[in-house]
């Protein structure tokens, strides 16, 4: 690595990208933008890699940086011994945009879903979250990232029921292999993506071990009030504004009053309290980070 290589500020990072601050930010916390951290007493300084934001947008098809791409190296060929796939990004279709937050939080849970299979070889939440929005086609996308299945869906909710459409997709053949819709309460969300990792499991004919069934079918974790408050929590988190913050900071700290103590709220109120540095929010001596 050399040092013209390293950008060493938000600032630096979002005039390569040429868009603003926010953008940026947003990008590197939902779509898998490479920024590395280095923690302080009363904030976090960031810097990122030419040469990686370069590969991330060439997957991103953005077109090119201000400078050209560094040239990357390809994952390996499918291997048509085991069975590979990436879930694209579900679409959101409700008709409130400030609940589009659902759409990413499912993608997330089926993503976990499959990796609990382990002959089935699941490309990250990362590399996934970084194809939404992509204009790109499905052949083009297997190609990049070296899968043999491709999965997209929606997500329709109005608050109270949801409604979830998937499609598996043959990226080379560009075939459809199978599609089907799933209807119901939003505490039934879970329960859906149970089902579609079954589906996905069965359409591939994976044999699921004893401890494969078990996992995909233990809900001993699963709270629908626990993962709704986190997500709209993380929302909230990323707008980097401390009013925003203290916001995300009431909300899971209301969800452990009402669900108890939960793992994924105590997980993502730890990380909302690091988004006050990452604001550059200066709490005082007396703030303690856990």
């Amino acid at each position: 690595m050399t040092a013209p290589d390293r950008l060493e500020s938000w600032k630096e990072i979002a005039a390569y990208l040429r868009r603003s601050v926010r953008t940026v930010r947003r990008w590197e916390a939902q779509e898998g933008l490479p920024v590395h951290r280095l923690m302080h007493q009363s904030q976090a300084s960031v810097y990122a890699l030419r040469s990686e934001i370069d590969e991330w947008r060439q997957r991103r098809n953005l077109g090119p940086a201000e400078t050209a791409p560094t040239p990357t190296t390809r994952p390996a060929a499918v291997d048509p011994a085991q069975p590979s796939i990436a879930v694209l990004p579900f679409g959101y279709l409700g008709p409130d945009p400030q609940q589009e937050y659902i759409a990413d939080g499912f993608t997330e849970e089926v993503i976990s879903a499959l990796s609990k299979i382990r002959s089935l070889r699941i490309i990250s939440r990362t590399s996934s979250m970084a194809l939404k929005g992509t204009s790109r086609d499905a052949r083009t996308i297997g190609a990049d990232l070296q899968v043999r299945f491709l999965l997209e869906g929606t997500v329709r909710s109005d608050g109270a029921r949801i409604r979830i459409s998937s499609r598996l997709i043959d990226p080379e053949a560009d075939d459809r292999l199978w599609a089907d819709s799933y209807e119901g309460s939003v505490e039934e969300i879970f329960s859906i993506e149970e089902r579609i990792a079954r589906r996905i499991a069965s359409a591939l004919k994976l044999h699921l071990t004893p401890d494969e069934d078990r996992l995909l079918a233990d809900r001993s974790g699963d709270n629908v009030v626990a993962w709704q408050c986190a997500l709209q929590a993380r929302q909230e988190a990323l707008r980097w504004r401390r009013d925003a913050i203290d916001r995300a900071v009431h909300l899971l700290e209301r969800g452990i009053e009402v669900v108890g103590d939960h793992a994924d709220l105590h997980a993502t109120l730890s990380w909302v309290h690091l988004q006050y540095r990452e604001a550059g929010v200066d709490l005082g001596r007396s703030f303690i980070y856990s």
